[in-house]
C-alpha cells in the first residue's frame, strides 16, 4: 500500500469514525429530548421509554406469508413498470410530429461469453481513470 494510499484509508476510517460520533450523539441527544419533554409525568415518560425501547409487539410473519408478501410486492412492481411501458409506447405511437421505425441490427449477434479471469478484470478495472466525487465517503479507486 502506498502512503497516498494509506492516507487515504486513514482519511475514511476517520470521515466514519466522526460520522459514527455524530450518529450516536445525535441520537443520544433525540432520547433526552424526548424523555425532558415528559418530566414530571410518570404516565408519559413511561410511554415514551416503551416507545423508544421499541417494546410495543411487533409482527412477525411466518413463511408463507413471508412468500405471499414477496409475491404481492413483485406483481404491483411488475404491473407498475409494464403500464410505465405502455404509457409510453401509446405516447410515443400517438406522437404525430416523430415517427419512429423498427430498425433490424445488422451487426454481429452475440451468442456467448468467453470465461475471463479475475486478474485480468482486476487489471482492467484498476487501469480506469477515477471517477468519483470528493464528496464520495468512499472513494471509487477501493
Amino acid at each position: 500500500m502506498t502512503d497516498s494510499e494509506s492516507g487515504s484509508l486513514d482519511s475514511y476510517l476517520s470521515a466514519c469514525s466522526t460520522a459514527r460520533e455524530s450518529i450516536l450523539k445525535s441520537r443520544a441527544d433525540h432520547i433526552k429530548s424526548e424523555l425532558d419533554e415528559a418530566a414530571g409525568d410518570v404516565r408519559a415518560t413511561w410511554r415514551t421509554a416503551q416507545r423508544l425501547l421499541h417494546s410495543t409487539h411487533q409482527v412477525v410473519y411466518d413463511d408463507a406469508q413471508c412468500a405471499q408478501l414477496v409475491s404481492t410486492f413483485c406483481q404491483f412492481f411488475v404491473k407498475k413498470v409494464r403500464r410505465i411501458r405502455d404509457n409510453i409506447w401509446a405516447a410515443l405511437q400517438s406522437s404525430v410530429r416523430h415517427t419512429f421505425a423498427d430498425g433490424q441490427h445488422l451487426g454481429p449477434q452475440l451468442s456467448s461469453f468467453e470465461t475471463v479471469a479475475s486478474e485480468e478484470v482486476r487489471k482492467l478495472l484498476s487501469g480506469m481513470p477515477s471517477k468519483s466525487s470528493p464528496f464520495d465517503v468512499l472513494p471509487s479507486r477501493y
